[in-house]
This record gives structure tokens, C-alpha cells and sequence, in this order.
């Protein structure tokens, strides 16, 4: 049997294509609350990507914490809104400074604190709240994965909230709930009162947008005020190496912390699929906590293997 390090190692050999790569986001900011533009969300991608590194280092508990400022400098191109748009994107900056940000647990004034963007400056530097950025790189209530690319090419801004939704429960086939928490998601007014316009403005639109782009979407079906969304997902070869190579690194950190050995996950890892890698990183790492209070164990190596085992 191959081990799980030739396995990784096989996963790394294709080289990467030239793209924005994949996202890591907390659930919190998922379920973001309200009716945001797609220029908002585009700035919050954006910086979110800036993020990754410190992000993913709160992941392993192994790691020393990187020191972040609140001031965050980006290149005024990674905003996807091209070189003559300044004005536009100057607007979306301040509108940003001024509209409250609402998650289902915290709420904030602004998503920033401010920003500056000189005439001319190949550079913006965006200026955050320290506990919101505290609060951006918190993955304790969970994250996802999903792709820039793809987030860049939607146009609609219900369409992008709407596949933020489904990459966070594509590992479990779909999800139901109620219209009114999806009204409260989207900042939908008393227009949506209605389920049709629902269906016809916000559900039918985003359905085929996503279907067109290819990569994550969605079938859905409305019965007693509950939405019920099936989702379909192409994953990329590319995507595939990425979540491998991410899922063995943070495995390897969390044993490794532990003082186990990554030989326990030899002929398990393999037979995860890549879009599950996710949910089997927080099962492990939510294993090893339990190990603290489980004295009691003589070989915990054994129990973690069959209680992933189990999982699987």
C-alpha cells in the first residue's frame, strides 16, 4: 500500500496554473448578514486573500501566531475592477467605511476603519478594526474553501452569497432552511415576502449562472417556506492538489503537536474525497482536543484511527 506522504507527493508534481487559487473563509463570514453589492463583496474577497497565511496558521494550534497590522496594503489591480475605475472603486472604499457588518454572532460598525488610495498609486491600504480582523481570521466556528476564480466571474450579488452557501455544505451533498433565514442572509426587503419572487429574481438567475460557470451549483426545491438546495460539484485536478496538499500539511502539524504519528492516517487519507478533506481536518483536529481530558487512554493513536475510521 502506498503511504500517505507518496500519495501527497504524487498530488504536488502538476504544476500550478496561473489564477487566483482558493479561498479559506470562516463560516461567519459565510453567513454574512444583509444586502451587500457585488463591489462590496468583491473588496471583502479581496482582502480575505491577503489573509490566507494568518488564517490558515490559526488552524494549527502548533504554529506561532503571526503578528498582523490593521493596515493591510493590496495592489489597487487585485480588485478586479481595471485600471480606469479608480473613481468607482474609491466610492466602494468609502461606502465600505460607512455600512454596518452584521454575522450571525458579531456585529461591527464598518468592515473598514478607513483607507488610502492616493491619485495614482499602484497600491491601496485598507484599515481594519482590530477586533474585526480578530474576527476574519477565526475559524473555530468552522471555514470553507472555494474558488476566487469562480467568485470573480459571477456578476450577480446573490448569485456569489449563494455559492459562498453551498462550497460550505457541498462535503454533505445539500441543505434546507427556511426562507426567512435566507431573506435575513441576503438582505431581501418586502418585495421577497413573496416565495415567487424569490424564485424569479434571486433562485432561478443564480442557478444558471452558476450551471454556466461550471464549478459548484446548485438544484432547488421550496415546500412549507423552507428552501431545499441540492449541489452538484466539478472540482478541478488543480483544486484536488491544492485541498490535498493543504488537508495532509494541517494533519501533519496537528499530529505532529499531539505527538502522534502521521503513519496512523497512511490508508485512510487516500480514500477521502478531496472535497471532504475539510470536514475530516475539523474532525481530527476536534479528536485531538478530547485527547487533553482522556487520560484514561493507553493507546491513543488506536482511537483516533478507528474514530476516524468511523467517519469515513
Amino acid at each position: 500500500m502506498r503511504n500517505i506522504g507518496t500519495h501527497i507527493q504524487e498530488f504536488g508534481r502538476i504544476e500550478a496554473k496561473d489564477s487566483r487559487g482558493d479561498i479559506l473563509q470562516t463560516n461567519g463570514v459565510t453567513n454574512l448578514q444583509g444586502d451587500w453589492t457585488i463591489s462590496h463583496l468583491r473588496v471583502l474577497i479581496t482582502l480575505l486573500s491577503q489573509l490566507q497565511r494568518p488564517i490558515k496558521n490559526r488552524l494549527n494550534p502548533a504554529s506561532r501566531p503571526i503578528e498582523l497590522s490593521t493596515d493591510i496594503t493590496i495592489p489597487a489591480k487585485d480588485f478586479g475592477m481595471g485600471p480606469s475605475n479608480g473613481m468607482r472603486l474609491r466610492e466602494v472604499l468609502t461606502e465600505l467605511t460607512q455600512k454596518p457588518v452584521r454575522f450571525p454572532d458579531h456585529h461591527f460598525k464598518a468592515l473598514l476603519s478607513g483607507y488610502s488610495y492616493p491619485s495614482r498609486s499602484a497600491t491601496i491600504t485598507l484599515q481594519l478594526d482590530k477586533s474585526l480582523l480578530d474576527y476574519l481570521l477565526d475559524c473555530s466556528g468552522g471555514y470553507t474553501y472555494y474558488s476566487a476564480d469562480i467568485a470573480f466571474r459571477i456578476k450577480r450579488k446573490h448569485t456569489l452569497r449563494l455559492y459562498w452557501l453551498i462550497c460550505s455544505w457541498r462535503s454533505r451533498g445539500g441543505l434546507t432552511l427556511p426562507l426567512d433565514q435566507l431573506r435575513t442572509l441576503l438582505g431581501l426587503g418586502p418585495a421577497y415576502d413573496r416565495p415567487d419572487n424569490i424564485v424569479t429574481h434571486v433562485l432561478t438567475p443564480a442557478k444558471a449562472e452558476l450551471e454556466a460557470l461550471g464549478h459548484t451549483w446548485f438544484d432547488y426545491r421550496l415546500a412549507d417556506d423552507n428552501l431545499t438546495l441540492k449541489i452538484h460539484y466539478n472540482m478541478t485536478e488543480e483544486e484536488k492538489q491544492q485541498l490535498s496538499r493543504d488537508a495532509w500539511d494541517q494533519c501533519f502539524k496537528l499530529l505532529t503537536a499531539a505527538g502522534l504519528s502521521f503513519r496512523l492516517l497512511d490508508d485512510i487519507f487516500p480514500r477521502i474525497r478531496p472535497e471532504d478533506l475539510p470536514s475530516f481536518v475539523q474532525r481530527l483536529q476536534s479528536l485531538l482536543l478530547t485527547l487533553t481530558a482522556r487520560h484514561d487512554l493507553r493507546n491513543p493513536s488506536a482511537y483516533i484511527h478507528k474514530a476516524l475510521e468511523s467517519w469515513l
